[in-house]
């Protein structure tokens, strides 16, 4: 008796951009090499049709680091995310000391002004976490001109943490979120929180980033990592013989 083998394969990824290991990248920062001002500096991998160099306040350097002299700032790159689309975000800070105020990573709906509180005077954020120094991470949204609060867990330590937004467009200005973090000495993640069905009113995201908050203390630490991608669903591969 003869078989006939059939195998279906549904394999749903977008045919532009990097594909490794699940990810569908649109930007990477590895933070390498020597120091040079963020601002104006190519962006290690970005996705065709975005920003090839970074907006950034001065205070940050191609390697990660950031003045140590009492600045605030935040560094940006453009993004709009599409309807229904899923994308998630990974920003590492490393060997952050306790003169820190806080830092932060996520999205925003407006450019940068030099030396602004990141995220809550210009940039501001529209979705980000929000780590201060006893190690609380507090998942942010922006609303009616304040910033409000989603939730809030306490991991550890903000020494060494790995921050990661999960966001999924669901409306003009309408966008459900999963925040997580963990210390990077964790196995997983820890939900930190999620809102599903988050209205802007008239504001949308338009920019993805970081930043870091040590004014008027002086501080030390390092961003070490950034990924912004898309995961890619892979279809059940179904086999009949």
């Amino acid at each position: 008796m003869t078989k006939h083998i059939v195998t279906i394969v549904a394999c749903s990824i977008a045919l532009t951009g990097s594909v490794l290991a699940g990810k569908l990248t649109i930007y990477n920062q590895d933070f390498s090499g020597s120091y040079s001002a963020l601002s104006g500096s190519l962006v290690t991998y970005a996705a065709a049709g975005y920003d090839t160099t970074w907006s950034a306040d001065s205070t940050f350097g191609t390697d990660g680091s950031f003045t140590n002299t009492g600045t605030q700032g935040a560094a940006l790159l453009s993004f709009a995310p599409v309807l229904d689309e899923t994308y998630i975000l990974d920003v590492s800070f490393a060997n952050m000391n306790s003169g820190y105020d806080n830092y932060v990573a996520g999205f925003v709906c407006t450019g940068l002004s030099e030396g602004d509180a990141p995220f809550r005077g210009n940039p501001n954020g529209l979705g980000f976490l929000d780590v201060v120094r006893n190690g609380n991470v507090t998942a942010r949204g922006y609303k009616n001109i304040s910033t409000e609060k989603i939730a809030s867990k306490d991991i550890g330590t903000g020494i060494d943490v790995d921050l990661r937004v999960e966001l999924k467009k669901v409306g003009a200005s309408n966008y459900d979120y999963t925040f997580y973090a963990k210390m990077a000495s964790d196995a997983d993640y820890t939900e930190i929180g999620s809102v599903a069905n988050y209205s802007y009113g008239t504001r949308k995201i338009n920019r993805v980033g970081f930043g870091v908050d040590d004014s008027p203390i002086t501080t030390s630490g390092r961003i070490t990592a950034f990924h912004l991608y898309q995961p890619v669903v892979f279809g059940t591969v179904v086999s009949v013989q």
